[in-house]
């Protein structure tokens, strides 16, 4: 239910009016509304995706091995990553007070990614630490530097 209800909001049923869009493999243009215009939706925005990251987390620790993926997965990086790129609309217009919920997205999505997409993870990092997409003081955080490179340790030796 809660899962359902977070995705509501995420996916313009109220709050942040952002729409999800596709995974990794698509590049839908993802109408926010008012989360690209007004901080305020923006932040209720990103408040949704964060929770609904951690629902999916909880459902996807408990998915076991099983050979199929989890639909978890799907809406977990669709919510990172349209997340993280309403982080770096913001950013762009030099307004970082939003990079707290990147890093913990950013750091979410990267294992996702790792555990479930890794042929993704090496693309997810460099998307999310372009400056030329977001602003040079966003991807030269101590935070995000860290991040980034706690997620290229995920990578798998194979991709390297």
């Amino acid at each position: 239910m809660l899962n359902r209800t977070a995705s509501s909001v995420v996916s313009g049923g109220g709050g942040g009016g952002a729409a999800t869009g596709s995974g990794r493999g698509g590049s839908a243009s993802r109408g926010r509304g008012a989360s690209s215009t007004d901080p305020n939706a923006a932040s209720a925005g990103l408040q949704a995706r964060h929770v609904l990251c951690r629902v999916c987390a909880h459902t996807l620790s408990q998915a076991g091995d099983s050979l199929e993926m989890p639909q978890d997965v799907h809406e977990a990086t669709d919510a990172v990553d349209d997340g993280l790129e309403l982080v770096r609309t913001w950013e762009q217009r030099g307004f970082g007070y939003f990079r707290l919920f990147a890093v913990d997205l950013f750091r979410f999505g990267a294992r996702v990614y790792a555990h479930y997409q890794p042929q993704f993870l090496d693309e997810f990092i460099e998307d999310n630490m372009n400056a030329a997409a977001s602003s040079p003081e966003y991807v030269q955080s101590a935070d995000m530097v860290m991040a980034a490179h706690e997620a290229r340790l995920l990578i798998p030796r194979e991709n390297v």
